[in-house]
């Protein structure tokens, strides 16, 4: 099979600059309306009208009043026709010599050609079209075909508006788009805007209606279910075919006020007891709706209406105005966005667009093939002038298409999951604007063509791109047809979709539990297709050269990702090559689920791969080795660390389980007494798996218990302890519920405990001290793929992969090879040390300043406490003493008595705040650099 490239697939017309010699007939040339605004890259047309005379004979029932010549590459979107029925006038394109196939002129026309159309079967010849050897008429083709006109809304008022025209100008466009904007500018006002939004507000009701389930039947008489099947049969229309579901409630919608004045509309059916679902909107009473037109019409008060809608129309605004709404024949637009009132003065409602229908003919001369290198022309003959509106060029012209293609072929990885967004915005769009229009300021793709100013225009030619270079799509079929084409048309060294499976649920024996573990992937949203539920797909990513780095791998670290690529879960098996100091990623897997069995089935897979590319699977020294202290001169995996991920940990370990069945007679090195066979997953995992110590320091950070507490979690992670059940029960009593969860935790993984004690696992002490702490480089990569772009398609993503793996892989050998590094940084491990070093102390320097703040912030609440109850204790006395000097029969004591008691218990008040502000203090000690002094009562102090 051929391999064939995005050019071949497009097939885009190449640019021509070679100018063709005029033909030797009598031809008069004007500069016709070609690509006003781009007049700096659009070939001119060249003018020799002094020479050339008018009425040029075609045939004998036809004679040219003008005729225009084009050099090529020139496009013309607004043909001059001629100034009567039977007047026309000629256009005559000269074309390419060496691209024989020819793309009409006239499909660039801003008018919609069609029916009456046709060909004709016999050859015709004109006299402007002539061998340039022979000086003789050629044979020709003629199409012939009619302006199909525009659409127009009902309410525009054609005949006072729209002159017919035989020639047209941006600037005639322009004139008119101008004098609408100023009607509309003209009658601008606050009372116009809140007038159409509730207007805007009436057309979505009657559109969506209650939108609730129905739960009782809504009886409508005869006169008013003709009237709403009239109406459903006109949305219908209106939403292209879309119905409302089977089912819905057709409830009336009314205008009532609540029990607290409030205007409310509300469903029929609605009942605050029983069917609140049902529609209800008491939002219109804030203001911004004209309530009494809002009445009127749901309501149905004819008067009402006919008064409002009135008065708006004496003010140039409303239902009953005239419409600016104009569209060209090929828009898929079939009804006016703006609402009317019908001719009868009914329903207001979106009219339907009327056709204007034009008269005005085209007809088209080419030379048949065998004739067009000696006559390099093609004729167009305009005729009859358009009795309509100037259409909007809205089409694109075949050259700037093919100029759009050949860019977006160009954009390569990005192309699988490009938007008009990120197309207007890449890098590559914009270097080549700035080339292609040097002399503008921040060049845009609308300066190609101003219709693809409209994005909506613009995706369609991307979604077509998209289609041809990805026929299915960019999912999971989309990758399959990408494996295809890559076993078909690469070496298989330079394979890197290697396996794909999908698989039934039950294949796995019910061990389909995904791991619980969920503190890094909340945004994950599952399969983005709904047939998944029951199936598990597998796609396994991985270069030649990857598995040979793999295969002679000691430290291992694997993570999975989720924001990168929608609906898919992305295992990514990597570690840091320590020659060279930087992170390698081996293998992607990209997948469904991430359950045990479904790790344990990857793993196989990545054997499998490894075992065609080198010969063998990944080997362990505590299954492959000799003895303890064997490390298979580099060649066996020494250690792996992972996060609490319970189903990626519990997958290793049951692979493992796998290929110690392949060792049936064999005695495990650090428990002679048992063989390989005998292992249990997590047997084999406490023999060369670890956790990341980054994940586990920063999950006890986060846990709600006190700051002793969490330091007897971070005591676990060690080499030996001195008191293992001691500290596990101090958890539990001193953290509560947090903390027995936490132990829980930890002691139902199987692997945690072991994964963070030496003294519990049975690692060699010397790969123990040597192994990677953290999945922290694991973590890097992910970041650093990540900008290559998130939230991708799972074609986009594996193409990005592959770009950054393949990028990633040459860097590395280029500095192997050739000591060329990727950066002007060592890359030596005293140059991570220090940024450690920096990192640690930047950050205990922080922890120990947010804690001075704090006891600042306690100083300041102490004196003021203090000083509150100074005053209280101050005012006690004083009450205390004015009682003591009155006399206790008189009425004043049972006063002075009461005054006394209030101040006892405002000061008993204050005294409990000013305590519990100190016993807060008491949790400050020792936690700030020791400069700011901690303000306690003395007895506290002391304590």
């Amino acid at each position: 099979m051929p391999r064939l490239s995005l050019n071949d697939l497009l097939n885009p017309i190449p640019p021509h600059e070679q100018q063709i010699p005029f033909p030797n007939h009598p031809i008069q040339l004007q500069a016709p309306s070609v690509f006003q605004n781009e007049q700096q890259h659009v070939p001119q047309v060249t003018d020799t009208r002094a020479t050339h005379p008018d009425n040029v004979k075609l045939t004998k029932k036809t004679t040219l009043a003008r005729v225009y010549h084009y050099a090529q590459g020139t496009v013309l979107e607004d043909p001059e026709t001629g100034h009567s029925t039977k007047s026309a006038v000629g256009h005559l394109f000269a074309m390419s010599l060496e691209d024989l196939d020819w793309k009409s002129p006239w499909n660039d026309f801003v008018y919609s050609r069609g029916e009456p159309k046709g060909i004709h079967t016999d050859d015709v010849t004109v006299p402007l079209l002539v061998s340039s050897a022979t000086n003789v008429p050629v044979p020709c083709k003629l199409w012939h075909s009619t302006c199909q006109g525009i659409k127009i809304c009902p309410q525009f008022d054609l005949y006072e508006r729209t002159a017919p025209h035989s020639s047209a100008t941006r600037e005639q466009l322009q004139d008119r788009l101008r004098e609408d904007r100023q009607l509309y500018l003209n009658a601008a006002s606050p009372s116009r805007d809140v007038f159409e939004r509730t207007s805007a507000y009436i057309s979505s009701l009657v559109r969506n209606g209650c939108m609730s389930e129905a739960v009782e039947e809504t009886f409508l008489g005869e006169v008013e279910a003709a009237a709403r099947a009239k109406e459903m049969d006109h949305q219908k229309s209106l939403q292209r075919g879309y119905q409302r579901p089977p089912g819905k409630c057709e409830g009336r919608l009314g205008f009532s006020y609540a029990f607290d004045g409030r205007a409310v509309i509300k469903c029929e059916h609605y009942s605050a007891l029983s069917n609140r679902d049902h529609f209800f909107d008491a939002s219109i009473s804030d203001g911004s709706y004209n309530l009494d037109y809002l009445e009127a019409v749901l309501c149905e008060d004819e008067d009402e209406i006919e008064r409002i809608e009135t008065e708006a129309s004496a003010q140039g605004y409303g239902p009953r105005i005239e419409c600016c709404t104009v569209t060209n024949f090929s828009s898929q637009r079939v009804y006016c966005p703006h609402a009317h009132r019908t001719a009868d003065g009914g329903l207001l409602q979106q009219p339907k667009l009327q056709l204007v229908q034009c008269k005005s003919k085209f007809r088209q001369y080419v030379p048949l093939e065998e004739y067009r290198a000696e006559c390099p022309f093609i004729l167009i003959v305009c005729s009859g002038v358009h009795e309509h509106p100037i259409p909007l060029p809205l089409k694109t012209p075949t050259r700037v298409k093919s100029e759009l293609y050949t860019l977006l072929g160009k954009l390569d990885v990005d192309l699988a999951d490009m938007t008009p967004r990120r197309f207007l915005r890449h890098p590559v769009v914009k270097a080549y604007l700035v080339d292609r229009f040097p002399l503008l300021n921040s060049p845009t793709v609308s300066d190609l063509h101003i219709s693809l100013a409209n994005r909506s225009h613009l995706k369609v030619y991307i979604d077509a791109v998209k289609t041809q270079c990805f026929p299915e799509g960019t999912g999971w079929k989309g990758l399959a047809y990408l494996k295809q084409q890559q076993d078909s048309l690469l070496a298989p060294e330079e394979h890197y979709v290697r396996t794909m499976l999908t698989l039934p649920l039950d294949h796995f024996d019910g061990n389909t539990e995904d791991s619980f573990d969920d503190s890094d992937n909340d945004d994950f949203k599952g399969p983005v297709d709904p047939e998944l539920g029951n199936v598990v797909r597998i796609a396994i990513c991985m270069t030649r050269e990857g598995s040979q780095r793999l295969a002679s791998t000691q430290y291992l670290q694997s993570d999975i990702a989720f924001k990168r690529v929608i609906g898919y879960y992305e295992f990514e098996l990597g570690a840091l090559d320590r020659a060279s100091n930087t992170y390698i990623t081996f293998c992607r897997v990209y997948t469904t689920r991430k359950s045990a069995a479904v790790h344990s089935r990857i793993l196989r897979e990545i054997d499998d791969v490894l075992t065609t590319d080198v010969g063998r699977g990944l080997y362990f020294r505590h299954i492959h080795g000799t003895r303890s202290d064997d490390y298979g001169d580099g060649q066996f995996v020494l250690h792996w660390v992972v996060d609490e991920d319970r189903g990626q940990a519990k997958g290793i370990g049951l692979r493992l389980r796998e290929i110690a069945q392949q060792f049936p007679n064999k005695h495990d090195l650090e428990e002679p007494h048992r063989l390989l066979t005998d292992l249990d997953p997590y047997d084999h995992l406490r023999r060369f798996l670890t956790l990341c110590t980054v994940h586990f320091s920063r999950n006890i950070r986060s846990s709600s218990v006190s700051e002793e507490v969490r330091n007897l979690m971070r005591s676990l992670l060690c080499i030996e302890h001195s008191d293992w059940d001691g500290t596990l029960n101090a958890i539990c009593t001193l953290g509560g519920k947090t903390g027995i969860d936490w132990v829980n935790n930890k002691q139902s993984s199987c692997f945690a405990f072991p994964g963070l004690c030496w003294q519990k696992s049975l690692i060699p002490y010397d790969v123990w001290i040597a192994r990677t702490m953290s999945t922290n480089p694991n973590e890097g990569g992910h970041h650093d793929v990540n900008r290559e772009g998130v939230r991708n398609s799972l074609v986009g993503g594996t193409k990005k992969a592959m770009h950054f793996d393949h990028l990633k892989q040459q860097s590395l050998k280029i500095n192997e090879n050739l000591g060329i590094q990727e950066s002007y940084s060592s890359k030596h491990l005293s140059r991570n040390m220090v940024k450690n070093i920096k990192r640690k102390n930047n950050f205990r320097i922080k922890k120990l300043a947010i804690a001075d703040r704090r006891i600042e912030t306690h100083n300041q609440k102490m004196l003021a406490a203090s000083t509150r109850l100074l005053d209280a204790q101050n005012k006690t006395k004083d009450k205390r003493r004015q009682l003591q000097s009155t006399d206790p029969t008189s009425l004043a004591y049972v006063m002075a008595r009461t005054g006394w008691e209030k101040a006892v218990s405002a000061e008993e008040k204050i005294q409990n705040a000013y305590e519990k502000i100190a016993r807060d203090g008491q949790t400050l000690f020792r936690t700030g650099t020791g400069k700011v002094p901690i303000s306690l009562p003395l007895s506290m102090s002391r304590n």
